[in-house]
């Protein structure tokens, strides 16, 4: 199986250094690098099985949806969507519901996040961009996979499917038991879809008709003109008619008559300081 791993968190070796796991736990959460090493184990067990037919993309970004894909396993059987888990605990799925199982109630309630959710969303954007782009692919598979083998799964029809560590290598077999709809040319096609994507050829803007006969002529702007003038003046209109009675306009000033009386009483109360002033200076020149 050949792999291709797009992670920026690792190195040319494919590890992660210290450096590196400090970043992509501060980037993507506390549960990241346990996702990472749950990715180390899938690729390891389903290596011992799947040949070169098979593709298997790590960590893929898909700009258009926003998302990093944990997985993508391209084959002549079609493209499915992993999504592994070191999750340990009981869980149920039901539908595409997902239940955890409270050892104080005894009971399973449904828990978030609902990792069949997850994986589904995720399988739906990677169809809707490979169609985009041309592929007729008819569905892409969701699969969950547990990777810590104490964690036990209830399942009733499940949307997602789901394979527990001690099933990964039935998983790898049963895959190549499905009659291949690509070939080899169409695997490489679509895988390069992927890892080198380009945008979508946008339509072309609609052509926009202008008459053919005789000059372009803007329409006349008198009579808009004429109505925007009579509104503004109607707005602008200070006469005293319009105006309440407590207001006195005084030159282009227009406040209430008991702003008018502090007004006039701040500068009673200026002029008697200023005359103080004066009189005091004068006192002492004098008397000198």
């Amino acid at each position: 199986m050949k792999v291709i791993d797009r992670s920026e968190y690792r190195d040319a070796e494919g590890r992660i250094s210290l450096q590196n796991r400090v970043r992509g736990t501060l980037d993507r959460g506390l549960g990241w690098f346990g996702e990472m090493d749950a990715q180390d184990q899938v690729v390891q067990r389903l290596g011992r099985s799947l040949g070169d037919e098979h593709v298997m993309l790590r960590n893929l970004p898909l700009a258009e949806a926003g998302v990093i894909l944990p997985m993508v396993l391209i084959s002549p059987q079609g493209a499915r969507v992993i999504y592994p888990s070191p999750i340990r605990g009981v869980f149920r799925a039901k539908g595409d519901e997902w239940y955890v199982f409270s050892g104080g109630s005894k009971h399973f309630k449904k828990t978030r996040p609902n990792l069949q959710g997850v994986v589904m969303s995720m399988a739906q954007d990677l169809l809707t961009y490979l169609q985009n782009r041309g592929f007729g692919l008819p569905e892409v598979e969701p699969v969950l996979v547990f990777t810590n083998p104490r964690t036990h799964i209830d399942m009733a029809r499940p949307s997602a499917r789901i394979v527990l560590a001690d099933a990964i290598d039935h998983f790898a077999a049963n895959l190549q038991q499905f009659p291949p709809i690509m070939d080899r040319d169409d695997v490489n096609s679509l895988v390069d879809a992927l890892v080198n994507p380009k945008p979508t050829e946008g339509e072309p803007a609609p052509e926009i008709e202008l008459p053919t006969e005789g000059p372009f002529e803007p329409p006349p702007l008198e009579e808009d003109m004429s109505t925007m003038d009579e509104f503004m003046a109607d707005e602008m209109d200070l006469t005293t008619e319009r105006l309440p009675p407590d207001i006195v306009i005084i030159g282009p000033l227009r406040m209430l008559r008991w702003q008018w009386m502090i007004l006039g009483g701040l500068a009673v109360a200026e002029l008697l300081v200023i005359g103080t002033f004066v009189v005091l200076v004068l006192s002492k020149t004098l008397g000198s």
